[in-house]
């Protein structure tokens, strides 16, 4: 079945057989998204040794990737409106695969050039899904996003005990069958699901480029939404163990408990927020989300913060942080139907853009001051002050 670039399609124009493989297909990709992000972590002493620098220089390497992301978003964006998103997931799954498996040859040129194809891929193939949701359930899209990024953050979860279980294997042996992974699960997408997608070229109307700067200052709060909650949540997640050990003379342990709390409310806050959303709209959600990473962030920077309080602060970032960033790309993917690739790869491209940038800037705050985490304290309150009133309309249910 095809349509019109962008036009909208109703669940209940195809089979169930073929609605129920889409989300399967969506989900496995998302599990596998969250999987892969989260190996690098786990396995980056090895891949240090392997490449032969320090671990603390193939930190990089995540980097390398998130710049690959970034460019993939913003330029790939437009051949979702354009072509068989079939045919996006499959060969971004495939770049995917092959920047995987090269991370871990000899060379640390070699490795970053492998996790830059590594991200490029990553961007093409979680466009397809991504689209694909928004064509097919329009005004249930922001929903269902949310509970597809809670199955990112299971895949994220499962990442660490997925590394100690081959970790007998070898470094070799991890990257390889993570590869393999996202190869099977981009071939499942592209066999399990219709094209809905027909190739377009849109004559140019004379008041094109003014609809273009109409689109672009409509689109501005929502770029902006999104890169300053993907910029609190790396920032949460790279500084938190850290800030905690720092403010409150706290062991390991607990620091790690409470990074934990962070990801457990992010994960458990998305699956719960996404029924939220489907019962309340997506208004609700975000000024509710708005309050509460608001609350939780203003009390982790209290000089005078217990493990106690660190922990609830944490638990109460994680819930607000989650169900922003799925919500904010399915919205605006609504509001612009015509150009859901588009407007997906921009909005997708800010949220790389915040996750490179706010937590660095964390780092040299760190590093140089005593204001502690002050970049997660604005990156809340500017997404307040950009989202409270974000025109957020839903097509029908």
């Amino acid at each position: 079945m095809s349509s019109s670039a962008g036009a909208p399609i109703n669940a209940e124009d195809i089979s169930p057989i073929l609605a129920h493989s889409l989300m399967a297909s969506c989900a496995l990709a998302f599990f596998i998204f969250g999987l892969t992000s989260s190996i690098i972590g786990p396995t980056i002493s090895d891949v240090a040794a392997v490449i032969g620098v320090s671990a603390a220089t193939a930190g990089i390497l995540r980097s390398g990737r998130q710049l690959g992301q970034f460019a993939g978003f913003l330029a790939l964006g437009g051949a979702a409106d354009k072509h068989d998103l079939r045919i996006l997931a499959f060969v971004g799954g495939l770049t995917m695969a092959i920047g995987l498996s090269m991370v871990t040859f000899n060379g640390f040129t070699l490795a970053i050039f492998s996790a830059v194809v590594w991200g490029i891929g990553h961007s093409a193939y979680n466009l397809a899904p991504q689209v694909v949701i928004g064509r097919v359930y329009a005004g249930r899209a922001p929903a269902i996003m949310t509970v597809l990024q809670g199955v990112y953050g299971l895949g994220g979860m499962v990442g660490p005990w997925f590394v100690e279980l081959l970790r007998g294997q070898g470094i070799h042996f991890i990257y390889f069958i993570s590869a393999c992974m996202v190869v099977v699960a981009g071939a499942l997408y592209s066999l399990t699901t219709k094209d809905l997608v027909q190739n377009r070229q849109a004559p140019r109307k004379a008041n094109e480029g003014h609809a273009s700067r109409a689109l672009s200052l409509t689109l501005l709060p929502f770029l902006c939404g999104i890169m300053l909650n993907s910029g609190a949540v790396f920032t949460a997640a790279d500084w938190l163990y850290s800030h905690t050990q720092k403010l409150t003379n706290s062991s390991t342990q607990q620091a790690a408990l409470v990074t934990s709390a962070f990801w457990f409310a992010m994960t458990g806050g998305r699956f719960f927020l996404g029924f939220i959303t489907a019962r309340c709209g997506e208004r609700a959600v975000i000024r509710g989300s708005i309050v509460i990473s608001t609350v939780g962030a203003a009390a982790m920077v209290l000089p005078f913060s217990s493990i106690e309080l660190i922990f609830v602060s944490a638990v109460l970032l994680g819930l607000g942080l989650a169900a922003v960033y799925p919500i904010l790309i399915a919205s605006a993917s609504n509001l612009f139907a015509n150009n859901r690739g588009s407007v997906t790869g921009y909005m997708a491209a800010a949220g790389a853009f915040g996750a490179i940038i706010m937590p660095a800037l964390q780092g040299w705050i760190t590093s140089t001051t005593d204001l502690g985490m002050a970049v997660l304290l604005f990156c809340t309150l500017a997404t307040a002050a950009t989202l409270w009133s974000i025109p957020i309309s839903t097509p029908s249910r």
